[in-house]
């Protein structure tokens, strides 16, 4: 009975909520970013049954592995807390030398990669600059130009020691040239979720990762794009037969053979 009536009070609450931002989010800013994710969600749930099987975190690493999270409030475009501690805990795990992290937004995630890799690890970083949102190789959603939309990628890692093992990249990840860089063995993808975008970049980063290497991608289930980009490759692709979703979380994720 108790769980019952805390599952319809959590259900009212939820109701009013969004009803509200139905009827009066269109009217301010931060309304309209919510009734974006809002109805990014919806389209997303209503448009796909999700396809790619899942894997329990606790199978994913030991039970004693050890993190430390730095900036734990998110903002809307960040990942979760617990997706936080995930990944985090992944890369603990892992003990990658070099990582590379597409879509850098406000740094969050990748501060908590520093945070919680070797002192000679290298986490490439890339974010497209406002000044090319308008001159992309593919068609940018509507919905995520907030996103880039920013005073500076990276502002939460700025004042950090650790920010010394973070190197800043700029430009559109469907033209930059990564050979220039070291082949990573953690690659996260958080770039545009728009599916052309999310195709180039698996295919660039399954391509250029190590073997035994990790890929982490954000947002599957909660953009469209992600979500059937993400299943067009695991059906169409050998290199991607692996690939399966984190319990209670939208990350996907594949270790490369």
């Amino acid at each position: 009975m108790k769980k019952l009536v805390r599952f319809i009070k959590s259900y009212f609450t939820a109701f009013i909520r969004i009803f509200y931002y139905f009827i009066f989010g269109w009217s301010y800013k931060s309304g309209r970013k919510m009734l974006s994710k809002i109805m990014a969600s919806l389209n997303t749930a209503l448009q796909n049954k999700l396809k790619l099987g899942s894997i329990n975190f606790k199978d994913l690493v030991p039970e004693d592995i050890s993190i430390n999270l730095s900036q734990i409030f998110g903002v809307n475009g960040n990942t979760s807390l617990y997706e936080s501690m995930v990944i985090s805990a992944i890369a603990a795990n892992h003990k990658p030398l070099t990582i590379l992290e597409i879509g850098t937004f406000d740094g969050r995630t990748t501060l908590n990669l520093a945070l919680n890799t070797s002192d000679d690890c290298v986490i490439y970083t890339l974010d497209l600059p406002v000044s090319h949102k308008d001159n992309t190789s593919f068609t940018i959603e509507e919905n995520e130009k907030q996103y880039i939309n920013k005073p500076e990628p990276g502002l939460r890692f700025k004042n950090f020691s650790q920010s010394g093992k973070i190197v800043q990249l700029f430009g559109d990840s469907a033209a930059f040239d990564f050979s220039n860089l070291p082949k990573p063995n953690f690659i996260f993808i958080d770039g545009s979720h728009a599916y052309e975008y999310v195709i180039n970049d698996s295919l660039k980063c399954i391509d250029m990762l190590n073997n035994n290497g990790i890929i982490l991608w954000h947002d599957y289930g909660v953009w469209q794009g992600v979500t059937k980009a993400l299943e067009y490759l695991k059906e169409t692709n050998p290199a991607f037969k692996a690939l399966l979703t984190i319990s209670e979380t939208s990350l996907a994720y594949i270790v490369k053979r």
